[in-house]
């Protein structure tokens, strides 16, 4: 209409720029529809152009005129535009944003054990492979032990299975609190507890391991007012770049089921 009274020179028409971005941003019409909608729109402007070409406006401005409305259309329309890109651009930076933190909540879940709250196996694993790259590189130590709660199922038998996860759950907070100053603590699997000591030799780990389990000992786990004395059975190996990581595991593991057999509640290494 503003084309048809005024002219085309009053630059009005390229609103439908803004028109197409503002669209473009806001629709969740499928692709189709949106280029139907876009050639719609020049559609429009092409007639209008030619209109203009054969017809007079239907009031005859002066170029002055003509000249200052160009300048605030123009202005109006580039300020139009950069502020629906500065709007869209900040939600979509905001929906990133939502969605990294969504990511790295669900990576989270996906690495922790649900009942203890310490790193599960799968997230253990990735810590023993970047422990690994840093032995080689920064020429550390670090030891792995395995440990498993002694006469575990005796418990769940005796006193049911939500005492069992009780113990699981103090035990795990007891490592993790111990853990933090000088290695990495997860859950192994089942009653197991996986162990790392970072710059540590064995026989050092095993004065670091040594007091976790008499603290451990000390602690009193009351359930349902019945006290329960909980030790833990340890088997401890030096990590060794010949054999690998799973070698290594694996011999901590048998230290452990060593110790099982040799009474429980101590440290083979």
């Amino acid at each position: 209409v503003f084309v048809l009274l005024l002219g085309w020179n009053t630059g009005v028409q390229h609103f439908l720029f803004a028109g197409t971005v503002l669209y473009l941003f806001t629709s969740y019409d499928n692709k189709i529809y949106r280029l139907w909608y876009v050639f719609l729109l020049i559609l429009i402007r092409i007639s209008l152009y030619y209109y203009s070409g054969y017809y007079e406006p239907v009031y005859v401005i002066h170029k002055n005129i003509e000249d200052l409305f160009q300048i605030l259309n123009t202005f109006f329309i580039f300020f139009i535009i950069t502020e629906i890109c500065i709007v869209y651009h900040a939600k979509n930076l905001e929906i990133e944003k939502k969605l990294m933190q969504y990511n790295k909540k669900l990576e989270k879940q996906a690495a922790t054990d649900p009942l203890t709250g310490l790193a599960n196996r799968r997230r253990a694993r990735d810590y023993l492979m970047d422990t690994v790259k840093k032995y080689g590189t920064e020429n550390m130590n670090f030891s792995i032990a395995i440990c498993d709660v002694d006469n575990f199922k005796s418990i769940n038998d005796k006193y049911g299975h939500d005492c069992g996860d009780y113990v699981l759950k103090k035990v795990a907070q007891i490592m993790k609190s111990f853990m933090e100053r000088v290695g990495y603590a997860a859950r192994w699997g089942g009653e197991e507890f996986l162990l790392t000591f970072n710059n540590c030799n064995i026989d050092e780990a095993n004065q670091h391991l040594y007091d976790l389990m008499i603290l451990i000992r000390n602690t009193g786990f009351i359930y349902n007012e019945q006290v329960l004395k909980i030790t833990l059975t340890y088997g401890l190996e030096e990590y060794n770049n010949n054999c690998g990581i799973e070698e290594t595991i694996k011999v901590a593991d048998e230290k452990m089921y060593t110790g099982k057999r040799m009474g429980k509640n101590r440290i083979i290494f």
